[in-house]
């Protein structure tokens, strides 16, 4: 299962769960406001009792509940992140990195190259190539200044590969957790879910 569904399936329990101790209550309420006699305004009073003690409890535990299990969530998904953008040699491509030590690139090169890339995917050519270029940039600035077109261009790229897209991730993932937990404490957020958390989730 995926993080996305993992959130998604925690969401869903917990709102069904807060959902059906709502009703519960107030379905209890309503039936010792309309009982009758003496007998059915006891069994009433008995069951309204009841279900105010489930959603007194759902209230106190589910917020708890739902944060710990969010923190395992999170630590998971930290851990995918760490080995997805890990440096692997298995992907470099040896092509262009003979290319990237030749120094002959220009800057527009080592941008298209980046977006490769970042497209595929590849972590280890976007290091690879921010490094390359941040160093060129650095060799353009003493010879030509740092306020220089090329080393400018060049240092923008190096900066584009150097992006923590891991911690970019965790910080959806927090938009997200924090989203669920203002649903968890203030049920009337429940039905603004999908509005809310559904753009970023797609992001997970």
């Amino acid at each position: 299962m995926s993080i996305r569904e993992q959130i998604e399936t925690l969401a869903r329990e917990t709102f069904e769960e807060i959902q059906r101790t709502d009703k519960a209550l107030k379905n209890a309420e309503l039936k010792k406001r309309t009982a009758s006699d003496g007998v059915k305004l006891a069994r009433a009073e008995a069951d309204y009792q009841e279900a105010m003690k489930a959603h007194h409890d759902a209230k106190a535990n589910l917020p708890f509940k739902v944060e710990n299990q969010m923190r395992a969530i999170r630590q998971r998904y930290a851990d995918e992140l760490a080995q997805r953008y890990a440096v692997d040699p298995a992907k470099l491509d040896a092509a262009s990195l003979e290319l990237l030590k030749s120094g002959i690139m220009k800057p527009s090169e080592y941008a298209a190259m980046m977006e490769t890339a970042r497209k595929s995917g590849n972590a280890t050519m976007m290091r690879m190539v921010a490094k390359y270029a941040a160093d060129r940039a650095t060799e353009i600035a003493a010879k030509d200044g740092a306020g220089s077109t090329e080393a400018r261009e060049l240092r923008m790229v190096g900066h584009a590969g150097n992006a923590d897209p891991a911690g970019a991730a965790l910080k959806n993932f927090d938009v997200v957790n924090d989203v669920l937990r203002r649903c968890v404490t203030n049920h009337a957020m429940i039905g603004h879910w999908d509005e809310l958390a559904g753009p970023v989730l797609e992001t997970l």
